[in-house]
């Protein structure tokens, strides 16, 4: 596990998804199955889209806060908490 510059958080690329969604306060992604997941979860869960050219795949569903920077993001995050 790396450590992020939020205090209390970490990532982890080795455990299954289900396990991270259900162990976690927040899900942070950009457009993946990952963020339905979380929903059925009843998690809360950011968008971040790094480059403002990426297309977005679900913007057409107006789900998540976005953010495009990491001063955006880590803003969403400590709003959420």
């Amino acid at each position: 596990m790396n450590q992020n510059p939020i205090e209390n958080s970490a990532i982890d690329i080795s455990t299954d998804t289900k396990s991270l969604i259900f162990h976690s306060d927040i899900v942070i992604g950009m457009f993946s199955s990952l963020l339905v997941k979380a929903s059925l979860f009843g998690k809360k869960f950011l968008r971040h889209i790094p480059s403002i050219s990426a297309k977005d795949l679900l913007n057409d569903l107006n789900i998540g806060k976005k953010s495009y920077t990491i001063a955006e993001l880590i803003f969403n995050i400590k709003n959420l908490l």
